[in-house]
């Protein structure tokens, strides 16, 4: 009878312990947060027109955030993207370096689970690419620089378990959508899509 009620016991706290992480007037950061490798889809658009070859590139990101439990459940905040992706040819390379700045949120649902709580989360922007072009193939050498900026959102969804009360380890899938207008000529745009798996940490205090 005895190990019975100490069973029921640690379940309800730690069911209590889960709950409380996630309770209106609570912080989180994220650490290091998602380090995610995703496949990005580039394509030109100029005046409304797409424009060359749309192109598949591996991208790597880094997303520092920090929130506030407005509510049970519900974490509004500020976040932080930095990605970099790069392509390359036989005689020539592409790379793009963006930082962003993002508002936005993540529902946790309660699943009566002491250590795992899914999660959705959408967030919204601006992001600013600086892109370089290099070309040497034995008649060129060459090197273009360009940069755009624009409105960019995120949708993400993913898994956080918790290794003890204030700490998690974060699974995620994201999509990311943003146009991006050339510095020297708005009615070029670059449409940037990209899907990614992403692994990160979270402290709640």
């Amino acid at each position: 009878m005895k190990n019975l009620y100490l069973v029921f016991v640690i379940a309800v706290l730690g069911l209590f312990t889960t709950k409380a992480q996630t309770e209106e007037g609570n912080f989180t950061f994220s650490g290091s947060s998602t380090m995610s490798f995703a496949t990005s889809s580039l394509q030109g658009q100029f005046e409304g027109e797409d424009v060359g070859n749309e192109t598949t590139v591996n991208l790597l990101t880094f997303t520092p955030s920090v929130a506030y439990f407005v509510i049970e459940n519900l974490s509004l905040g500020l976040e932080l993207g930095y990605s970099s992706q790069k392509q390359e040819n036989a005689d020539s390379e592409f790379k793009t370096n963006t930082l962003g700045i993002f508002a936005g949120g993540n529902y946790f649902i309660e699943t009566g689970s002491e250590n795992l709580r899914p999660f959705v989360g959408l967030s919204a922007g601006l992001s600013s690419a600086k892109s370089t072009f290099s070309i040497d193939n034995g008649f060129t050498n060459d090197e273009m620089t360009d940069k755009s900026s624009g409105f960019t959102y995120i949708v993400r969804g993913g898994l956080s378990y918790f290794i003890n009360q204030n700490v998690s380890v974060d699974f995620l899938l994201r999509y990311l959508s943003a146009n991006l207008k050339d510095g020297d000529n708005s009615d070029f745009v670059v449409k940037d899509r990209s899907i990614g798996v992403g692994l990160g940490f979270s402290i709640f205090l």
